[in-house]
């Protein structure tokens, strides 16, 4: 289950939710990240965009819109 996944996944990194972002596209991805108040950004595809039409929250095409040109 995704919700134990994300979970494990916290415990593990010692992070807690609002150190993570959980980028997903189906609902099972939103309802873990809600779950484990992890904040959700939605990753654009044609399958999610019709899935989440009513999906007021953030959302992204691909991933160059988070990604730095250089890292530290």
């Amino acid at each position: 289950d995704k919700t134990d996944a994300v979970s494990e996944t916290l415990k593990r990194f010692q992070v807690s939710p609002g150190e993570c972002v959980f980028f997903g596209d189906s609902r099972t991805d939103l309802e873990a990240a809600k779950a484990c108040k992890v904040p959700f950004v939605l990753r654009g595809t044609t399958h999610a965009d019709a899935q989440f039409a009513d999906h007021a929250g953030l959302r992204i095409r691909d991933f160059s819109a988070v990604l730095y040109d250089t890292i530290p």
